[in-house]
């Protein structure tokens, strides 16, 4: 599912300017709401409370945020290395489960292993030198301060992501993960369509010109939001329901793992590009940290 969301977000990062990305942002937002809404007729609308609501408001400014900077950092970075800040977010969520949560302090050993886990990413998103010289690739070009600044608001904000599922799953008692990811992705949807709209009517001249072209989203934004609107919503519910059930160090160990593999395999499979050596050494030094992450748990 991270996946799905990173590569919806590189699709359409150069396709957005302006108040197009908050008329985006509110349309995946809305069917994101609409799954969660389907939810709740599984699990019921009970556990509304201030806890929640102020859990889904922190969630709504993360996601929000997230979202925003890494469809920023991915006009000037690639997409491994936006996943790599991605994954590497987990210091701050294991940062807050050692010192703010009982049952989850982490002992040397599994510090050790997170910072093999974060070798290890290096690792997997590497390029050997013989493979770059092989694809008669051209020398990236440096990262400006803009993208450098977004890729930091990303990690900032899938941290406080990771945080915020770890406080509603272990601390919320009779939690309601499908009305929390109601609540959460709702306040979104409304925000930035108020935002929109009041950016479209008065701030934007002519006003017409605007509406007419900002009146519907073009084919591939629909259906790349409608993708990652299903990707947000499932992320959202499953994550928070396994925070309950497993330490979050763990948790978001396996799952960033999983998203990295995954896109590797996705540029094998799809793009036809090969595994390098600094690859493999990456996925074995992931399975070594994760397995000594969890058998200390």
């Amino acid at each position: 599912m991270r996946v799905i969301q990173k590569v919806c977000s590189k699709k359409v990062s150069n396709q957005i300017e302006g108040p197009a990305y908050l008329h985006y942002g509110g349309y995946y937002q809305l069917i994101a709401a609409a799954l969660s809404l389907i939810a709740l007729l599984y699990y019921g609308f009970s556990g509304f409370n201030t806890t929640m609501v102020l859990c889904s408001i922190g969630m709504a400014a993360f996601i929000t945020l997230g979202l925003f900077t890494e469809m920023q950092a991915l006009k000037g970075a690639s997409l491994i290395l936006v996943q790599m800040f991605a994954a590497g977010s987990i210091v701050l969520s294991a940062l807050f489960g050692h010192f703010f949560l009982d049952g989850q302090e982490m002992n040397v050993y599994q510090w050790l292993g997170l910072v093999v886990f974060l070798i290890s990413i290096y690792f997997m998103v590497s390029q050997d030198k013989s493979k770059a010289e092989d694809e008669q690739e051209q020398p990236k070009k440096k990262i400006s301060l803009k993208t450098l600044i977004m890729l930091i608001l990303m990690f900032i904000a899938e941290g406080g992501m990771m945080i915020v599922q770890t406080i509603f799953g272990t601390l919320v008692e009779d939690g309601n993960t499908a009305l929390f990811s109601f609540v959460m992705f709702a306040i979104n949807a409304l925000i930035l369509y108020i935002c929109y709209l009041v950016k479209a009517l008065f701030i934007h001249k002519p006003v017409r010109q605007v509406e007419k072209k900002l009146k519907f989203l073009p084919k591939t934004l629909l259906i790349c939001g409608a993708f990652l609107a299903f990707a947000l919503a499932v992320i959202n519910i499953l994550a928070t329901e396994l925070t309950a059930m497993v330490p979050a160090a763990l948790l978001f160990s396996v799952s960033n793992a999983i998203a990295i593999i995954v896109t590797m395999l996705v540029g094998g499979i799809v793009y036809k590009e090969k595994v390098g050596v600094k690859n493999i050494i990456g996925i074995v030094l992931c399975a070594v940290s994760l397995t000594v992450v969890g058998a200390f748990m």
